[in-house]
């Protein structure tokens, strides 16, 4: 008799483990955001509203992935993540990591974490001005 107890003790715990749910996976925080697109598609909606986008540094637009020309000063660059590429005001937002040269081809791979707020320009193109810079792979 005790061991037939056993028996369904160890079957009832094997069902209520297989019935248990599956812990939620977290989110990648360095997973590329899908924002970028919808900013440069509706940029008024945006305008002024703060953002975080983590993308793919692309320096000084060196693979031509942003539409127009750098929005404030020739040093901005731009960011892409999966829906599209936008220009990020160079200004003196703390950097976190080391940032590549925004010259050089061999940092466009490094993913980047900006967060800011969108502007517009006076002819309506979007860019962001960030308020933190985090360089994390």
């Amino acid at each position: 008799m005790p061991f037939r107890l056993l028996l369904i003790a160890l079957a009832l715990c094997i069902v209520l483990a297989a019935c248990t749910p599956s812990p939620t996976p977290t989110p990648d925080p360095n997973a590329l955001t899908r924002l970028a697109g919808d900013i440069l598609a509706n940029p008024a909606r945006y305008d002024g509203q703060a953002v975080t986008i983590v993308g793919y540094y692309r320096g000084w637009d060196l693979l031509h992935e942003a539409e127009g020309g750098s929005p404030v000063t020739r040093s901005d660059w731009v960011v892409k993540d999966e829906t599209g590429a936008i220009y990020v005001q160079a200004n003196n937002a703390p950097v976190t990591g080391q940032k590549p040269n925004p010259g050089d081809q061999a940092g466009t791979n490094r993913v980047v974490r900006v967060s800011g707020a969108v502007r517009l320009t006076a002819a309506g193109q979007p860019y962001i001005e960030p308020i933190g810079v985090e360089f994390v792979k």
